[in-house]
């Protein structure tokens, strides 16, 4: 019954994909979770950013970028699909969804390569990262 309530009332923006587990990396203040979109099942990124005051100095950052990301297309930066800031448990919480990518040192752990190898991988990875979308 409250399900169907909150359904009705509570029809304000809600995110379009299901987040998975979080990776053991962070970027700064950014967590990064894989997800897939409701629509299609589609493989994507979510990075989130959480404040208690809207106003903090790292949330008005991210919202800089996430606008700037959102007009940006290159193909050596990372697709931008969408992005959300919500009220969440009395803190503005800011939703960054993305092509799918995961962190270079957990690729790097599941090829168990070390020495030479290992550095050739890291980089070709850096180096020509620009062929990924070809």
């Amino acid at each position: 019954m409250f399900a169907k309530l909150s359904a009705l009332v509570g029809g304000g923006p809600a995110l379009n994909v299901n987040i998975g587990p979080q990776y053991d990396t962070a970027w700064g203040c950014w967590t990064h979770h894989s997800c897939t979109s409701k629509d299609d099942g589609s493989a994507s990124s979510v990075f989130k950013i959480a404040a208690a005051d809207p106003n903090d100095v790292k949330l008005v950052a991210a919202r800089n970028g996430v606008k700037r990301l959102k007009m940006l297309r290159h193909p050596n930066v990372l697709a931008f699909k969408d992005s959300l800031e919500v009220q969440e448990k009395g803190q503005t919480v800011l939703y960054l969804i993305t092509e799918a990518v995961r962190p270079l040192a957990t690729v790097l752990q599941e090829l168990d390569l070390s020495g030479q190898h290992r550095r050739v991988i890291v980089n070709s990875t850096l180096l020509n990262s620009h062929d990924r979308r070809s």
